[in-house]
């Protein structure tokens, strides 16, 4: 069976009465086609200072193709990468593992998918700005920090 996801994005930015619109509400801007038939929702309060681990990989338990975050305020998000040992066995190679962070806002949330990390195969590539000897990754962990002083709530929905 498969599904489909349809993405909206819209903007309002007024100024000096002049009001101009960005995306769209009612067109989507994205579609994406998934194979599976699984749909998670799950709610965090993440207390000041604290982090929380919001996806393992674990091959008894479906993998996720998109996740979408939604935060009331800010977050840091800390993906950690790595490759597949091969095309037929998703385990984590183990190798060379990547980590990619940032912080994400209330104004918008973050979708991430389960195979966009790119990985360094070297510790020398890795460290370094080359992209284009990168390989193909899959992402194994996301957890979500609260570095504020009040706790945050967080939404995580996971579609395959």
């Amino acid at each position: 069976m498969s599904a489909r996801l349809n993405f909206f994005y819209g903007i309002t930015y007024t100024r000096d009465g002049v009001t101009r619109e960005y995306g769209s509400m009612t067109q989507p801007v994205a579609e994406v086609s998934l194979d599976g038939d699984f749909a998670d929702e799950q709610e965090f309060s993440i207390a000041a200072a604290t982090t929380v681990t919001v996806y393992t990989y674990s091959a008894g338990k479906p993998d996720f193709a998109l996740m979408v975050l939604e935060g009331d305020g800010p977050l840091d998000v800390e993906l950690k990468l790595d490759s597949p040992t091969s095309t037929t066995d998703k385990t984590a190679l183990g190798t060379y593992i990547n980590y990619v962070g940032w912080e994400m806002d209330a104004h918008a949330p973050l979708v991430i998918s389960s195979d966009q990390g790119r990985v360094q195969l070297s510790a020398t590539a890795r460290s370094s700005a080359n992209i284009a000897s990168a390989t193909e990754g899959a992402v194994y962990e996301v957890k979500v920090r609260n570095n504020g002083t009040v706790t945050r709530a967080l939404t995580v929905r996971m579609f395959n």
